[in-house]
């Protein structure tokens, strides 16, 4: 997900006499949110400056029915004097389903994005006790898994003061293997997460405390970037991993799930999948 947010946040290299590009989209079409985000942008050769209206028509259409939605437009000032629309609707995306974005200017030029949701996924049986270095996540029903996440939710306490809760993620993609039946074993290191954020906040009188952890689990669609074999500069040259047809940028189909990182069981004692929690945004455009 990283590879995604870096790409909201990088600046755009100028394009000579440019009459093929027209938007950079950003975003996840996420069908497990209740409300979709996609950051729209002109392409352009300088920093976002004027709050002034983008004046395009942005819309999701789901292609097996001809359903058009009209997406909401919303400015944020990303830091004083620096400014990015954001689309929004609260329509339901479905899983297994195919949409097209699109964004269209006041002279009818478009940028569009043909978006694939994978389908819903079972929730995953996970072995994990509280004190144990290692816990196991048996995964089911994903044809792409593009994000295995433990998060940590902590408070930072110095000079007798607390910060804010804080949310910092770890990738667990290095460490799957697939089972003899086809299911997907991932294999989980807490304990090197919280090794890394105390060595973050080590010095002075500085103390971690956690409060919980979360297990974010995206089944990617075939629009998913592939960064594999792409340098870090290559993954930001115009292009490169883009899926976005006249335009620039990433607009994946996911579907998402959230779950506490723990195990649970049924009245009997037999191992069962957790309730999953509320999905959160997969990504963070205010920034």
């Amino acid at each position: 997900m990283s590879i995604l947010i870096q790409s909201c946040e990088q600046p755009f290299e100028p394009l000579v006499e440019n009459d093929r590009y027209h938007f950079t989209i950003h975003g996840v079409l996420d069908a497990s949110a209740d409300t979709q985000w996609v950051r729209v942008m002109p392409v352009r050769d300088s920093i976002f400056t004027s709050p002034k209206p983008l004046g395009a028509d942005v819309s999701i259409t789901r292609l097996s029915t001809g359903e058009k939605i009209t997406l909401e437009d919303s400015l944020f000032e990303l830091r004083q004097g620096y400014y990015a629309w954001n689309y929004w609707t609260d329509e339901d995306i479905l899983p297994d389903e195919d949409y097209l974005f699109a964004a269209v200017n006041q002279e009818g030029d478009s940028s569009t994005v043909h978006i694939q949701v994978p389908p819903e996924f079972p929730p995953p049986i996970v072995i994990y006790g509280g004190n144990s270095p290692i816990g196991q996540i048996f995964i089911e029903g994903i044809e792409n898994i593009a994000v295995v996440d433990i998060i940590f939710y902590f408070h930072v306490f110095s000079n007798g003061t607390s910060s804010p809760l804080i949310k910092q993620g770890y990738s667990q993609l290095d460490d799957i293997r697939e089972s003899a039946d086809g299911t997907q074993v991932v294999y989980a290191y807490p304990g090197e997460g919280k090794r890394r954020i105390g060595e973050q906040y080590r010095g002075g009188d500085m103390t971690v405390v956690h409060e919980k952890q979360e297990l974010l689990i995206v089944s990617g669609g075939p629009g998913w970037p592939d960064t594999e074999g792409l340098s870090e500069p290559e993954r930001f040259l115009p292009g490169a991993i883009s899926n976005v047809r006249n335009g620039l940028g990433v607009l994946p189909g996911a579907v998402s799930m959230v779950l506490p990182f723990k195990g649970c069981f049924d009245e009997e004692g037999e191992r069962v999948p957790c309730e999953p929690l509320k999905s959160k945004p997969l990504l963070d455009l205010d920034k």
